[in-house]
């Protein structure tokens, strides 16, 4: 099983480095790393070509078109987009395959977050926070990190939305796996490190504005919150 991963960047070169260190101590080597330039002004680029990455440019700012761009031209069986300032353990992509190898059904996979927060533990929080989103939409939702069967996200692909002020990116292709009745889950055994920066630095953007986008979203998606199990359901 062949396995892309696509990190979506802009201007990351304090971060970056780290997360392709950790990506080359993999135990199952990825297919392939593409590092999407989105518009940056540092020296993300020239870091990630440093690690043998595959760089593209989008110049649409935002993580939609930047994934988006990232995954269509990526090549292998499974998608794995990454925040650039994530740092995985050596058995990730091994962890992800065997997901996917186990289950034939499955086509959308997320992660459970651990950020660099003293006396927080942050993967209890994200628990509480996916499991209780999921038993109120009627499916699952995960992560800002995941991984996506490839083929399964040719048929995403003309649903998800495209305006990173409207929708979370990771939720919307959440939302409209379950509209196409594919089949997501939130691999606990899987847990990814991320920088706390947007927490500590800007926490107005991901305690307030994180959540008024996400109840936008749900106005936006109510037809498919009506078709499932949650208690929107009609």
């Amino acid at each position: 099983m062949k396995i892309s991963v696509i990190i979506p960047a802009y201007n990351e070169e304090k971060y970056i480095e780290a997360t392709l260190k950790s990506l080359t101590k993999q135990t199952k080597k990825p297919f392939e790393i593409i590092v999407v330039d989105n518009n940056c002004t540092d020296r993300t680029a020239e870091i990630a070509k440093k690690y043998n990455c595959k760089v593209i440019k989008e110049t649409r700012q935002g993580i939609t078109p930047a994934r988006n761009k990232g995954f269509s031209s990526a090549q292998g069986d499974i998608f794995v987009k990454l925040d650039a300032d994530t740092i995985v353990d050596k058995d990730f992509l091994e962890k992800i395959e065997q997901r996917f190898k186990n289950d034939q059904s499955l086509v959308l996979l997320g992660f459970l977050i651990s950020y660099d927060l003293k006396k927080i533990n942050t993967v209890r929080l994200y628990q509480i926070f996916y499991k209780t989103l999921s038993s109120i939409f009627g499916f699952n939702v995960g992560s800002t990190s995941y991984a996506i069967n490839s083929k399964f996200w040719q048929r995403i692909l003309p649903k998800t939305c495209l305006d990173d002020k409207k929708v979370h990116e990771d939720f919307d292709i959440f939302f409209h796996t379950a509209e196409l009745g594919g089949k997501a889950e939130i691999a606990e055994e899987i847990i990814i490190n991320s920088s706390a920066r947007r927490i500590i630095k800007k926490p107005h953007s991901f305690f307030i504005e994180y959540n008024i986008r996400l109840l936008k979203m749900i106005n936006s998606h109510k037809q498919i919150l009506k078709n499932n199990k949650g208690i929107f359901k009609s």
